[in-house]
């Protein structure tokens, strides 16, 4: 048998044709529907797989699913976009800094839903953060993704060694007060965060376009998100996000995110610009 013709998107990415065709497979075979996603990013994240699994077309791409014993865990986690770290973009974690010290004197319990955790360097940090304002025990963090493999490997609480030294440096800008290495022992090449970090977080799958998980969150935190997703899904998303906080609660969203696409803009005030976080006033 010959091997695959190896693909070669052009900058264009795959044709209208060809997306829709691996679309229409995902929502009646696999009950995934991404129809609402950004054209250009759905084309270039297909185009890009087809790429790295030698593929010639998206015909392939089918049958290699269909020969998967769950094709659709396979395609949702190289679909996904996983780039994450530890305390990425420190000056928005220096702003939540702030914002819970300021929720910690208006709330017996701060209620917090990371949407789209990925394998969990997110919430880790907000638990770092929480633990040296010495306001962890009264947090609840729940991280949701729509890949469950994501989420096994947050809750394995174990990262790479050698990521730790960007991370440290992060850390530190984001005003942290120790070192990484209190949170942390060592395993070979890699790293395992203690327990008591994780006493506030649970996990859960949940994809954002249908039922969200739980309601009366404190802060909604889904950074670098939203820029996959059209307007229209955007509007839903964040009418959704609206709907889950509670009065004066809180909506963090990526640096090059906004609300701009939201029919009920006027919900929210912009207080911290910089950090794309909006305070529901109504």
């Amino acid at each position: 048998m010959n091997d695959p013709v190896a693909y070669h998107p052009n900058k264009n990415s795959i044709s209208v044709e060809q997306k829709d065709q691996l679309l229409s497979y995902l929502n009646d075979k696999l009950e995934i529907d991404f129809s609402q996603y950004s054209e250009s990013s759905v084309r270039r994240r297909i185009s890009k797989i087809l790429m790295e699994l030698k593929f010639s077309d998206v015909n392939e791409y089918i049958k290699y699913l269909d020969q998967q014993p769950n094709p659709r865990e396979v395609f949702i986690e190289k679909f996904t976009v996983n780039v994450t770290e530890m305390f990425r973009d420190p000056f928005f974690y220096s702003c939540f800094g702030r914002l819970i010290q300021q929720l910690a004197g208006e709330k017996n319990q701060i209620k917090i839903w990371s949407a789209g955790c990925s394998s969990g360097e997110e919430i880790l940090s907000l638990a770092i953060l929480l633990k040296e304002n010495n306001l962890l025990h009264k947090a609840s963090i729940l991280g949701t993704d729509l890949s469950a493999a994501m989420l096994d490997k947050a809750k394995s609480k174990t990262y790479k060694q050698r990521h730790i030294t960007i991370y440290e440096e992060s850390y530190k800008e984001a005003g942290g007060k120790f070192s990484l290495e209190k949170y942390y022992s060592q395993d070979g090449e890699n790293v395992i965060f203690h327990d008591d970090l994780y006493h506030s977080i649970s996990f859960m799958e949940n994809d954002l376009m249908t039922t969200p998980p739980a309601s009366d969150f404190d802060i909604i935190i889904c950074r670098n998100v939203l820029i996959y997703f059209n307007p229209q899904l955007q509007n839903s998303i964040i009418g959704k996000f609206c709907a889950c906080l509670n009065d004066g609660g809180h909506l963090v969203l990526g640096s090059k995110e906004s609300i701009i696409f939201f029919e009920d803009r006027n919900a929210f005030v912009e207080i911290e610009p910089e950090s794309s976080i909006y305070k529901k006033v109504k």
